[in-house]
């Protein structure tokens, strides 16, 4: 009889560990999870060109995440993403000065990069394009030559002017700024 029960034990404890699990695994899924002491600082949406606020979740060399943690994904209270439209810019003397040498810049949307057996590329879409490449250095584009791909930068030159595009630009378009193309 002894030897008899020494055998059911471990498959009653497994059982019961099992049993115990799934009970908890039903709790948990039939349970609200309260995620708003994580989004309480970021009631207000912040611009995505601005920089950290006060706190932000803040990860060594990555992105702040307030406006994710007030938007979360999976909750009933999910609020819409609102655009913050920019202020016009207002244009100083020198610009106004130039009037002719107004500079086009090239319609892409700089999408990323890569390092392959140590070459460079960035991955680049032309504005009407659906699809994107993976251009390297001293590649042309629209009448514009590649000369730089950083990590999350690409620098575009024409004779003697200069277009920036950052990776991570406000936006999304992947363009910088204005006023950011130099002579």
């Amino acid at each position: 009889m002894i030897r008899l029960s020494a055998r059911k034990l471990p498959r009653a404890l497994l059982s019961l560990i099992i049993v115990s699990l799934l009970a908890l695994n039903i709790s948990l899924f039939r349970s609200d999870i309260d995620i708003t002491a994580l989004a309480s600082n970021a009631s207000v949406p912040v611009a995505m060109d601005s920089t950290a606020v006060a706190g932000d979740v803040i990860l060594p060399n990555g992105p702040a995440f307030s406006q994710t943690l007030s938007r979360p994904l999976f909750s009933p209270t999910r609020r819409e993403f609102v655009v913050q439209e920019k202020p016009a810019q207002q244009q100083d003397k020198a610009s106004v000065d130039k009037g002719a040498a107004t500079v086009t810049r090239p319609a892409i949307a700089f999408q990323g990069t890569r390092t392959i057996e140590g070459e460079r590329r960035a991955l680049v879409r032309l504005d009407g394009s659906q699809a994107a490449e993976w251009l390297p250095v001293g590649t042309k584009i629209a009448g514009w030559t590649i000369t730089k791909i950083g990590a999350d930068n690409l620098t575009l030159t024409q004779k003697d002017e200069t277009a920036s595009y950052d990776l991570f630009a406000a936006g999304g378009s992947g363009q910088t700024a204005p006023g950011e193309v130099d002579e």
